[in-house]
C-alpha cells in the first residue's frame, strides 16, 4: 500500500505522517520529497519518476508527506496530478480557519520553528492569507480531480470519533497500534500551545 498525504504547511500533515508511519506494520515513511528544501528534491519530471519507479518496487507499505509550498509551482497542476496518481491513498489535508491557517504559518516561518511547540505570538498575518487561499483553490482542484475529500486539521485534532472515524475508514488499513496513533493525534498535543 503507498499512502500519500498532501495538504498545505501546518494543516497537521506532519502529525498525520507519523502516527501512520508509527502505528502501521512493516511501513517505511518518505519526508516531503517535492519540497525545494527537502533532502530529497524530486521536483523535476525526471527526478520524479526515477523516486516513483523505486517506490513501486517496494514490498512494503509506502508512507509519504508533502505540503505544497509557495516554493512549489502551485499552478503546475499536470506535476502534482501526474505525481499523485501512483499512490493507492490520497489524503488531502487543510484548515477550515483560514486566518488561524495563516497565523501559524508566519509564525513558523518567522521563529523557524516548523515541527516543535510554540507559545503563540501577536503578529501580523494578513500578508500571508492570498496564498493561504491559493494554496486552499489549489487542494481543492486536486480534491475534484481525484474525487477525493479533504480532510481538515480541525477535525484531526478534535478528540471526537465523528471525525476522526472518517479519516480511519477512507484509508481502510489496519492500524496496529490505535491508542498510540490516536495519542499522536490528540489536541494536547497540537504544536501551537495555549
Amino acid at each position: 500500500m503507498k499512502i500519500q498525504i498532501f495538504g498545505l504547511p501546518r494543516s497537521g500533515t506532519t502529525s498525520l505522517y507519523e502516527a501512520l508511519r508509527d502505528n502501521i506494520n512493516y511501513a517505511f515513511g518518505i519526508f516531503e520529497p517535492i519540497n525545494p528544501l527537502s533532502s530529497y528534491k524530486v521536483i523535476t519530471h525526471e527526478k520524479a519518476q526515477k523516486h516513483l519507479s523505486i517506490i513501486n518496487e517496494c514490498k512494503v507499505n509506502i508512507i509519504e508527506k508533502n505540503v505544497i509550498t509557495e516554493f512549489n509551482d502551485v499552478l503546475n497542476f499536470n506535476f502534482y496530478t501526474n505525481y499523485l496518481k501512483n499512490f493507492d491513498k490520497i489524503i488531502f489535508l487543510s484548515r477550515k480557519n483560514i486566518e488561524d491557517h495563516a497565523k501559524s504559518v508566519k509564525i513558523a516561518t518567522v521563529t523557524d520553528t516548523w515541527f516543535d511547540p510554540y507559545k503563540d505570538i501577536d503578529i501580523e498575518y494578513d500578508d500571508y492569507i492570498p496564498n493561504i487561499i491559493l494554496q486552499n483553490q489549489f487542494l481543492e482542484k486536486l480534491s475534484n480531480h481525484f474525487k477525493l475529500p479533504i480532510f481538515y486539521y480541525e477535525d484531526l485534532y478534535s478528540n471526537d470519533a465523528k471525525y476522526i472515524n472518517p479519516l480511519l475508514k477512507f484509508i481502510n488499513i489496519k492500524i496496529d497500534r490505535p491508542d498510540q496513533f490516536l495519542h499522536k493525534i490528540d489536541n494536547k498535543h497540537r504544536l501551537r500551545q495555549f
